[in-house]
């Protein structure tokens, strides 16, 4: 399968994005607060000329015949989370001194120092195009999922993977903490079986360092009530135990929120102290 995006610049506008300051809110670029989708207001920006188009294309294996007659082999294919969220972000990262109506997810300098999780990464094609903006990339799956995500990160070119890592993260068996500790957990589009809910939730926990990891997760909205289940166990957990740590999650917009017939939505989450 061929992925191809072409990125374009933002339209350009009068506005100049204010930064906020420690380790979540300048990885995020924003305070939660401000995340709206709404435009920033800031210092007057005079416009020059757009920069062009940027074209990029990858070659992504999957795995059909697994997705058909394996149980949890929906990870073998890309699904359009995935590429509608890339579509989203890419501009803001190859645009990034360009102003925007909107305020970006990611600080983009704060990125380039970041060690990055992304759980289920299913074919790795978010990798392929994202991991050159991170410090470390880490692509983690189910043990029968990490031979497609190798073949597809081996296929890139040599200066586009030398920082890609492939590792084993099963939600339903515990996962030990990180020897170095996250800065950003991308999710993209796990959320779609309740019976998985508690054991990815937990991962959350376990990869997760208060004061520094961002827990970034999209999805398509299938089904209202697991997605209700999800959120409801996510801001649970560590409470029941008298744990003074909780977690804090904010959603944020991302495109139009709809597309193709179908609904995506978007959070950010970090633990922080009632």
């Amino acid at each position: 399968m061929s992925v191809r995006l072409v990125i374009s610049p933002p339209k350009l506008s009068d506005v100049d994005i204010t930064q906020a300051s420690g380790h979540v809110e300048s990885l995020t670029s924003i305070s939660t607060a401000e995340r709206r989708k709404r435009p920033s207001r800031g210092k007057v920006r005079k416009e020059g000329r757009r920069p062009k188009d940027v074209e990029l294309e990858v070659e992504v294996k999957q795995d059909m015949k697994r997705l058909k007659g394996h149980a949890g082999g929906t990870g073998c294919v890309v699904w359009r989370t995935s590429l509608y969220f890339l579509e989203y972000l890419l501009p803001q990262l190859y645009f990034s001194s360009m102003p925007s109506l909107y305020p970006p997810l990611f600080n983009v300098e704060a990125l380039q120092q970041a060690n990055v999780l992304e759980l289920g990464s299913g074919t790795g094609l978010v990798a392929t195009f994202l991991a050159k903006f991170v410090r470390r990339w880490v692509c983690s799956d189910q043990l029968d999922c990490l031979k497609l995500i190798s073949q597809n990160v081996s296929s890139l070119d040599p200066s586009n993977k030398t920082n890609i890592e492939i590792a084993e993260v099963d939600w339903l068996h515990s996962t030990p903490p990180p020897t170095e500790a996250y800065d950003l957990i991308l999710c993209l589009d796990c959320v779609y079986n309740p019976n998985v809910i508690k054991g990815l939730v937990q991962t959350f926990d376990s990869q997760a360092e208060e004061g520094r990891t961002v827990i970034c997760i999209v999805m398509e909205v299938r089904a209202e009530d697991v997605v209700g289940e999800f959120l409801e166990t996510w801001l649970q957990n560590g409470k029941s135990d008298g744990n003074k740590v909780h977690w804090i999650v904010n959603r944020f917009d991302w495109g139009d929120g709809d597309g193709a017939g179908g609904k995506f939505v978007g959070w950010l989450g970090w633990k922080g102290k009632h």
